[in-house]
């Protein structure tokens, strides 16, 4: 990934912002998003060096100085932050899991709240339980960030039209 960002500062001066952002798409972002359900959940620290790279990435699209604050160059992009494309594809998975459109041994993997509890509680009508755990590196694993991102969507999306 950082040749790739390389290829992008060399490029910089002879490309607009949009073939820039173009190489973005097909040079870096599917390093980001390759099984990025697995390693997004580690912890911060060892994503240091990929959340590096991704900002420096942006700020040679966008032609920004060296240190220039990223969040609002994301925003000007419309690219997600690492750990916001770790979320989306652990919403993606909790999406194939509710509509069964994941591998079979996955069918037993998460439980709903509706099963557990036998009366209506706030999130019984689209929530699933959260496993109980007592390590932190536990609460990385997708047993637990799984239904933590689930239960985090807005209840909106889940009432029909």
């Amino acid at each position: 990934m950082s040749h790739n960002v390389g290829i992008l500062r060399k490029l910089k001066f002879t490309l607009s912002q949009t073939c820039l952002l173009l190489l973005y798409n097909s040079l870096v972002l599917p390093y980001l998003q390759y099984c990025s359900i697995i390693w997004g959940c580690s912890s911060p620290n060892k994503l240091k060096s990929l959340i590096v790279l991704q900002k420096k990435a942006v700020r040679i699209i966008v032609k920004a100085e060296f240190r220039a604050h990223t969040t609002p160059l994301f925003k000007k992009c419309s690219l997600l932050k690492i750990m916001d494309i770790c979320q989306f594809q652990i919403a993606l998975f909790m999406f194939k899991f509710t509509i069964s459109k994941l591998p079979s041994m996955f069918n037993s993997y998460f439980t709903y709240t509706s099963s557990i509890h036998h009366y209506s509680t706030r999130s019984s009508i689209s929530g699933l339980a959260m496993p109980s755990v007592r390590m932190k590196i536990r609460q990385r694993s997708i047993k637990y960030q799984g239904p933590f991102v689930w239960n985090k969507l807005s209840t909106e999306i889940f009432k029909p039209n």
